[in-house]
C-alpha cells in the first residue's frame, strides 16, 4: 500500500469550488482529505482529528487564516502540524506574516498542482524526519515523554468534551537499579529496549506505548473502557509479568508492575488520572514484597 494512503491533509478554504477541485486532485494523488469551508469548522475538526498537514487559506470571512493559525499554535497537541498558507494574494507582507506565524510554506492562487504536490511531499518528508527525532525515545524507539504529555492532553480533552473513553497504564521495572549495578548500564539499556519491544508487540496497533523516563513506561488505550482495560492488563501481566532476557553471557529475569486508571467524568485533570494509575502501580509493587 502506498504510504500516502495513511497521510491526512486538512484543506481549509471558504471557496467551495476550490475545496472540491484541490481536494479531488489531492485525493487522486493518494492523500486522505478533510474539508473545512471556514476557520471555525477547521478548529472543530482539529478537536477530533490530528492531520499530517494543514493547507489554510489566509483570506476568509469571519475567522481568517492568520487567526486560525494562531489558535492552532496555541494547542500543544497540534502545534507541530505543518501549515501551508494559501491565498490569492502574493504580497511580501503576507509571506512575512506567514513566516512570523511559523508556517512551513506559502502558495498563491491560481494553483499549479504539480508545484503544490511537490511542496506537500517535501514538507511531509521534512516533517517526518523532525517527528522521528523529536517524538521518539532514542534508546527504545518508543514515543517519548514529551509526546506522551501531548497525547494525554488530547485524549483527556476529547473524553471530557465528547464523552469519549480511554484508559491509561503505567508500567515499571522492579529493582531495575540492581540490574544496572550488577550487570552494568549497557545491559540495562538492552533490558529497557527489549521490554519496550515486548510491550509494543503485545498490544493492539491503536495503543500507544511511551518510555516515560528511566525504567517507567506509559500506555494510552484509546476508546477503551475500564472493563476492557482490565482484560488488557491481565493479558500483559500473564505474558510480561516476568520476562527472561539473555544477552551473550548475561541472563536476567525482569519483573514488571502495572497500574491502571480509566477516564471518568469524576476525574477533573489529566494529572489526577496519571496519579491514579501511578498509585495503582505502586500498590501492586508493594504487594509483591509482602
Amino acid at each position: 500500500m502506498d504510504t500516502k494512503n495513511k497521510i491526512k491533509i486538512l484543506l481549509v478554504d471558504d471557496e467551495v469550488d476550490i475545496l472540491k477541485v484541490i481536494g479531488t486532485r489531492l485525493e487522486r494523488a493518494g492523500y486522505e482529505i478533510l474539508f473545512a469551508p471556514g476557520g471555525e469548522q477547521a478548529l472543530a475538526i482539529l478537536e477530533k482529528e490530528v492531520p499530517d498537514l494543514i493547507i489554510l487559506d489566509i483570506l476568509m470571512p469571519g475567522m481568517n487564516g492568520l487567526e486560525v493559525c494562531s489558535r492552532i499554535k496555541e494547542q500543544e497537541y497540534i502545534s507541530d502540524v505543518p501549515i501551508i498558507f494559501f491565498s490569492a494574494k502574493g504580497s511580501v507582507d503576507d509571506k512575512i506574516l506567514g513566516l512570523k506565524k511559523n508556517v512551513s510554506d506559502y502558495i498563491t492562487k491560481p494553483v499549479d498542482y504539480q508545484e503544490l504536490l511537490a511542496r506537500i511531499e517535501l514538507i511531509l518528508r521534512t516533517s517526518k524526519r523532525y517527528e522521528e527525532a523529536s517524538l521518539k525515545d532514542k534508546l527504545t524507539g518508543l514515543y517519548n515523554c514529551s509526546f506522551f504529555d501531548k497525547k494525554l492532553v488530547h485524549s483527556f480533552d476529547l473524553a471530557r468534551r465528547y464523552e469519549r473513553i480511554f484508559s491509561l497504564l503505567v508500567v515499571d521495572l522492579d529493582g531495575f537499579k540492581n540490574v544496572n549495578d550488577v550487570y552494568g548500564h549497557l545491559f540495562g539499556n538492552f533490558v529497557l529496549k527489549k521490554v519496550g519491544e515486548k510491550l509494543r508487540t503485545n498490544l493492539r496497533k491503536v495503543d500507544l506505548v511511551f518510555r516515560y523516563g528511566g525504567d517507567e513506561f506509559t500506555i494510552i488505550l484509546p476508546e477503551t473502557s475500564n472493563e476492557k482495560a482490565i482484560k488488557v492488563l491481565e493479558k500483559l501481566r500473564e505474558r510480561l509479568g516476568i520476562i527472561r532476557l539473555e544477552s551473550k553471557k548475561q541472563t536476567v529475569e525482569v519483573k514488571l508492575s502495572f497500574g491502571l486508571a480509566s477516564y471518568s467524568p469524576q476525574i477533573k485533570t489529566k494529572e489526577e488520572l496519571f496519579n491514579l494509575a501511578d498509585r495503582d502501580m505502586y500498590k501492586q509493587k508493594r504487594a509483591k514484597v509482602r
